[in-house]
């Protein structure tokens, strides 16, 4: 009788860890979702930037900064005096659209040990203007669901907005002018980063 009992408790057991083990793995495969179309909050991203030029959607751009070298790559820190912000632009000469995105992906990981973990892009820029669901938080009814929209302004430059979470903003500007490239990179940063 004890046997069957603890037999029957290990199958329980068993059968948990076999839950937890699928849940998780669901979970951290569906972090990032490509959809096929775009959602009311990317059309309206686009909407409200498609005439306005990159300082005048994001003053936080204009003005001056400090050269120096920052996760790896020579920048323009624009965020001294900003509290809670991570401001620079990034250039690279000799790059591409395509490959100042790689660098982006490079600079994000630099990142990541320390701020940023829940900024999660494509592993390759997308050819058109799309839009990716970011899941960081299970939920019932979609309520802790972010998005990242990727515009394209022009065929040398891509808008991408993210807000992975609530209170949680980053803009990456891609700007590809004679094969010299500039990233503009906004983060807001959290209490608890």
């Amino acid at each position: 009788m004890k046997k069957t009992i603890n037999h029957i408790f290990n199958i329980k057991l068993i059968v948990l860890f076999l839950f937890i083990f699928y849940s998780l793995t669901v979970f951290a495969e569906n972090v990032l979702e490509e959809k096929s179309e775009l959602s009311r909050k990317c059309k309206n991203y686009i909407t409200v930037n498609q005439n306005k030029d990159l300082k005048d959607a994001y003053p936080i751009f204009s003005g001056t900064g400090t050269a120096g070298k920052i996760y790896g790559f020579e920048c323009l820190n624009l965020a001294k005096g900003k509290k809670n912000k991570y401001v620079c632009i990034y250039s690279f000469e000799n790059t591409d659209l395509n490959n100042a995105y790689s660098k982006l992906q490079d600079i994000l990981s630099n990142r990541y040990l320390e701020k940023n973990k829940n900024i999660i892009l494509r592993k390759t820029m997308p050819l058109t203007n799309a839009e990716d669901s970011v899941n960081l938080t299970q939920s019932v009814r979609n309520e802790n669901q972010g998005y990242t929209c990727y515009y394209y302004k022009n065929k040398n430059e891509i808008w991408i907005e993210t807000k992975p979470e609530k209170n949680k903003e980053a803009v990456f500007i891609i700007k590809e002018n004679n094969k010299n490239t500039d990233i503009y990179y906004y983060e807001n940063i959290l209490e608890n980063e």
